[in-house]
Formats: structure tokens, C-alpha cells, sequence
């Protein structure tokens, strides 16, 4: 009987594996399928335009600049260029063409429009790319003056045209290979786009020293309580970034070259990349310090923590601090104060002043950190 059961047990498995059933179905192998090429977009807009375009005169031109976006896989592209205005006249090429791997172009709009103190808005198309402008002729004609731009602390002199339209101005700048326009509305300041592209005509050397071309965004800055100075800030394609400064020439202020200062107040507590600059004395830099042409013993300085200070880099404080100095009484030099001269994220406010001397053309003022100390340069 025990035979029997293991021959019918032999052929139960025997029959198992002959059935096709009962073998798993493990599938093939399968080459990996090929991924589908991601296409990259190619659109195009135009570049910021500024909300107002003032314009002295009635007729001109404007540059407009047209932007690709991932331009190094772009193929060459022609577009239609078409421009309606409601009010004068206005010509735009009939066409403009993106070189293959070119992510921008330029072309100029060309304007006639109606008397001061109307405006004409401009609807510009380049296929997809819409943008509208709005040309303003002010009511009062420019006022011209002279001045300086500074970059890096260094100047370039330039003549200044100011433009003027209900609550805004714009300041319009040039100098030797060197233009630029700036928009001020209350006490914000802010580089306008020409073309589209914040920036230079061309690059511009000043004593040796290079302002490069087209900086690519602007920040907003700051404008002085007398007016005589606009600061700003700007980045560069290289991703410098820095302060610039228009500086206009009132008959009040000459600068100091030469005047050196010695801190007391930020340097000997601040670490910053794990440098400690103690003892203070021997961290001294060059400032920008005027001198009032109309009022003797009266200074100030521009920005006392940025330009050669060690901790520029880290002062997050807005552009265009201006700190004053009263040295009229040599025994009594009243040193400030400024509270907005130097922040950095996670620390408190610095209050920069105090009481010194002058002597020797140097000021000093005593503090519990050390001695400060002005030189007045030339």
C-alpha cells in the first residue's frame, strides 16, 4: 500500500512540473527604454522698462532690449517687431533677428509726440514679447547742472540733466564714455533701465580705475536731506556688486582726499571670517569726508562703513549714510551720532558718535573701546 502512495506522489510532482502553470512567470529582460530628451524653452520678453520714461524733447529714440532664455542651445530666430502708440508717432524696425546661441538683442524705437505735459503710451510686440512704455513730457523744462558719479568710491564728472513729472525725477547722467539714468520718487532712489539694461554706454576709466559696463540690477537706495547726493545700489554680470553715488556739484560740499579714520565703535566687537580686528588702531581706512564750503569747522562722511572698511562687505545698513561733524569749537568736536552708518544680520543697532578735540587736523574721541580718530585729509 505504501508503494502505491509514493508512485501516485511521484507522478503528482512529476506532473506539476510539466504543467506551465505552476512555473512562475518571471519576465525578460528588457533593454532600458531611452529617456525623451528634456526641450529647453526658448522664450523671449523684453527686459524691464522703468513705469515712466521722461523725455525732454518731442521727438527721439528709445532702446529697447529683447531677452532669450537658455540662449546657449537657442537656433538663430527672427522676429516681427510691430509698436501702436496713442498719441503721436512711432517707428520700430520691421523685424529683429537672435543670433543662433544669443540671448539678447536691441533695437530703437523712434518717437514724435504731442506737447509737454501729455504722455503717450506705447504698446511694443516682438511676436510672444509684449512690454508697454509710457513717455511723459514734463511741464517744466530740465535743469542742468554739474556733478560727479561715484563708483567704488572713485568719481567721474558728469553733467546732470533733471527731469521732472508730478511726484517723480529723473536724473540723466554723462560723461566721458559714461551714461546713466536715475529715478527719484520722495527718498527712494533707483538706476533706471536703458534699453532694458541698467547701465553704461561703455565702460568708463577713471584714474586708472574701471567702472564696468551694463550693470544688470539695481537696488534701491537712499537720497540726502539736502538733496546734493542719491546713492543706489548695483550688481554687475560678474556678480561684483557695490554703492554707486550721484554726487550734485551745489557750491556746498568739497571733498577731503587723504582723510583716514580709526574706529572704536563697530571694529573692536565685531568678528567677521573669524577675524577680530582688535586692536582697532591698526585696521584704519580712507573716507569719503567733505568739508562745508559755507560754513567753517562743519564736516561730514558719506558711508563711513563701506568703501576700504574691513567690514563692508558684511553691512547690510542702507546706502547713503551720512554722518556730521561739527569741529567749529577745537575743545568741543561734536562726533555724530548715526545710527544707521553699519548693521549686520543678528547684531543691534551701532550708535557711532561722541564727544573729542581736534588738534593737528586730527580728531579724537575717546571711548570705552579705544580712541577714534579722524585725519582731515588735504
Amino acid at each position: 500500500m505504501w508503494r502505491v502512495a509514493l508512485f501516485c506522489f511521484l507522478g503528482l510532482l512529476l506532473s506539476c512540473s510539466d504543467n506551465p502553470a505552476s512555473v512562475p512567470d518571471i519576465p525578460a529582460e528588457r533593454p532600458g527604454e531611452p529617456e525623451l530628451p528634456v526641450e529647453e524653452s526658448h522664450a523671449v520678453s523684453f527686459a524691464v522698462v522703468p513705469p515712466e520714461i521722461i523725455v525732454d524733447a518731442s521727438a527721439g529714440s528709445y532702446t529697447l532690449t529683447l531677452l532669450r532664455e537658455n540662449a546657449a542651445s537657442a537656433p538663430r530666430r527672427t522676429l516681427t517687431v510691430r509698436a501702436v502708440t496713442d498719441a503721436g508717432r512711432v517707428v520700430v524696425p520691421g523685424s529683429v533677428t537672435f543670433d543662433e546661441a544669443s540671448g539678447l538683442v536691441t533695437f530703437e524705437l523712434s518717437y514724435d509726440f504731442s506737447a509737454a505735459g501729455e504722455a503717450a503710451n506705447v504698446t511694443v510686440s516682438a511676436e510672444e514679447a509684449v512690454t508697454v512704455l509710457r513717455f511723459v513730457r514734463p511741464e517744466t523744462p530740465a535743469v542742468r547742472m554739474k556733478g560727479a558719479y561715484v563708483h567704488n568710491f572713485v568719481r567721474a564728472a558728469v553733467d546732470i540733466e533733471i527731469l521732472e513729472s508730478g511726484s517723480a525725477r529723473v536724473y540723466n547722467l554723462k560723461g566721458e564714455g559714461l551714461e546713466r539714468s536715475v529715478r527719484v520718487e520722495g527718498e527712494v532712489a533707483e538706476a533706471l533701465a536703458v534699453g532694458g539694461v541698467t547701465g553704461f554706454a561703455a565702460a568708463v576709466s577713471t584714474g586708472g580705475h574701471d567702472l564696468p559696463a551694463d550693470p544688470i540690477l539695481s537696488t534701491k537706495g537712499r537720497v540726502s536731506d539736502d538733496g546734493s547726493m542719491i546713492s543706489f545700489g548695483v550688481v554687475y554680470p560678474d556678480g561684483s556688486a557695490c554703492i554707486d553715488y550721484i554726487v550734485i556739484d551745489d557750491g556746498e560740499w568739497e571733498d577731503c582726499p587723504g582723510a583716514v579714520f580709526t574706529d572704536a565703535w563697530v571694529l573692536p566687537v565685531v568678528t567677521f571670517k573669524a577675524v577680530k580686528y582688535v586692536p582697532a588702531c591698526d585696521y584704519p581706512w580712507e573716507v569719503w569726508l567733505q568739508r562745508s564750503r559755507t560754513r567753517q569747522g562743519i564736516y561730514r562722511i558719506i558711508d563711513l562703513y563701506r568703501g576700504g572698511c574691513p567690514l563692508s562687505s558684511a553691512n547690510t545698513a542702507t546706502a547713503g549714510d551720512v554722518l556730521t561733524i561739527d569741529a567749529r569749537d577745537p575743545e568741543a568736536v561734536v562726533f555724530g551720532p548715526s545710527t544707521s552708518a553699519f548693521a549686520s544680520n543678528g547684531l543691534e543697532a551701532f550708535e557711532i558718535g561722541g564727544t573729542g578735540v581736534l588738534s593737528d587736523d586730527v580728531i579724537r574721541v575717546p571711548e570705552i573701546n579705544g580712541m577714534a580718530s579722524l585725519s582731515l585729509g588735504r
